[in-house]
């Protein structure tokens, strides 16, 4: 019975035992048995029925595939390396609907595995020229085909050679190559696609999920593709089942997920993240802006910096973060959270908990107002960076309270206001219910000549300050309770 060597001991049998030890589980150039595989290893079986799994290891150097083992009830099967392919071409790119627009002949021949008959030709419906990713296909040309949604009881995924490239009198043909009617599971370079990119591997896989038979993959240099996932550019990864990593260092994890920009993260469920290192997670999220992260079910991030999280959360503004149940924040550096609550304005927080019949929301929001006066008037403004008024959400009644400081640092000048309003908007026309109530509550006697108006505006209202002398700096904050 193989052993290890004994500390101290097996003088001169040392060497001869720990070898036999090794050779129990190793091949004479270090790799593991091929019998030692087994399916319960790969995956978890109880999540499908026990099938075919494969085992590849990456070189990245060379974009190659080596140690390549495919497991079926146990036993290795070789997988064969075959001639480069010019371009790459899913079948539901031709036209996924009910009536594809091109049709498949079969062989004689049927599957070992799956009994299905072999698809020999592919044929257009239509007259056309075939373009695959802009590259323009030659007779000769290998193209890698793959197809088990618009023809799924006939084994149509392998290479083919293109016999006819079809033009507007001719439909293009393609044959299947001899080498994939009698390998099932191969591997191959790409030479030509002008959407990816050169130097690719394009190899066939089977879908550990159960739910696809076939699916083709790329792997880019310097990439990774574990599952049955495309890894597209240099440093990106994609593991899991059908995901897709086409940009520089991007990452897709999960079930249907893609990764297109620089530096992104895609996990979960059918999950996209575009936007330059920006990162979407859980069921369906998006996130495209720069930065943006968007997390939850059907959330969208699609402002620069932004954040969305919950459901259906939409984060459109630059810098904004929308959470809970159909939220938006829309408004620069807003923030909407809670039920069916809208942040628009620049800089407004916006709460909610309850909404009325047809998800019609009773929300609080609170949005800064900022400004600064030298010797004179002015209309300062609701929001960062002295927007101009505030404007009031339609076929809404909103009471508003306004807490307005005012300070004159040169000879520490004071004052402090008290300002609410009541007022409506009803399909866009904006009324007072009652003049504004203004309430000079604290000031210095040099403040005396300090003024506070407000004015409706044709969408909303407008504060109005003056200051007699010097530089006066306005900061408030207003809290608006919107009853719809």
């Amino acid at each position: 019975m193989s052993r290890l060597p004994a500390i101290g001991g097996d003088s001169g049998n040392w060497g001869e035992i720990l070898n036999d030890f090794l050779s129990q589980a190793l091949q004479a150039d270090g790799t593991l048995k091929p019998e030692l595989y087994t399916l319960n290893s790969l995956r978890d079986v109880t999540t499908a029925s026990p099938a075919d799994a494969q085992v590849l290891s990456y070189v990245a150097a060379d974009a190659k595939w080596k140690n390549q083992a495919i497991i079926a009830g146990g036993t290795p099967i070789s997988v064969v390396e075959l001639a480069p392919v010019q371009a790459i071409l899913i079948g539901n790119a031709l036209g996924y609907s009910s009536v594809p627009n091109y049709t498949v002949t079969d062989g004689s021949a049927t599957d070992p595995e799956t009994g299905l008959p072999i698809t020999t030709t592919i044929t257009a419906n239509a007259n056309g020229a075939l373009v695959v990713d802009g590259y323009t296909v030659a007779v000769g040309d290998r193209i890698a085909f793959w197809d088990n949604i618009n023809y799924p009881d006939h084994d149509s995924t392998g290479v083919y050679t293109v016999v006819a490239t079809g033009d507007i009198v001719h439909p293009f043909v393609l044959n299947r190559t001899t080498d994939t009617m009698t390998n099932r599971y191969w591997v191959a370079p790409i030479l030509h696609s002008d959407r990816y990119g050169n130097g690719f591997s394009v190899r066939l896989t089977i879908d550990p999920s159960g739910f696809e038979a076939w699916v083709l993959t790329l792997v880019a240099p310097g990439a990774m593709a574990e599952g049955t996932s495309s890894a597209l550019r240099l440093n990106s990864h994609a593991e899991g089942t059908s995901t897709t990593a086409s940009d520089s260092a991007a990452h897709a994890e999960g079930y249907f997920t893609t990764a297109s920009g620089t530096y992104s993260h895609s996990e979960g469920l059918s999950t996209t993240s575009s936007g330059y290192g920006s990162h979407a997670e859980g069921v369906s999220s998006t996130s495209s802006g720069f930065g943006s992260h968007a997390e939850g079910q059907s959330a969208t991030a699609s402002g620069e910096g932004s954040h969305a999280e919950g459901l259906e959360a939409t984060a459109s503004g630059d810098g904004s973060h929308a959470e809970g149940e159909l939220t938006t924040a829309s408004g620069f550096v807003a923030h909407a959270e809670g039920n069916f609550t809208v942040a628009a304005r620049i800089g407004e927080h916006a709460e909610g908990s309850g909404f009325f019949s047809g998800n019609v929301p009773a929300q609080v929001s609170r949005v800064t107002v900022a400004g600064q006066t030298i010797s004179g008037s002015l209309n300062i403004g609701f929001g960062m960076f002295q927007a101009t008024d505030l404007v009031l959400t339609d076929n809404r009644l909103s009471v508003i309270r306004l807490d307005l400081g005012a300070w004159r640092s040169a000879d520490d000048t004071a004052s402090h206001w008290l300002i609410e309003i009541t007022a409506s908007r009803k399909s866009g026309s904006v009324r007072l219910v009652a003049p504004a109530t203004i309430t000079q509550t604290d000031h210095d006697t040099g403040a005396n000549a300090w003024t506070v108006a407000v004015n409706t505006t044709s969408d909303g209202l407008s504060l109005d300050v003056t200051a007699d002398s010097g530089t006066v700096r306005w900061v408030g904050v207003t809290e608006i309770v919107e009853v719809p």
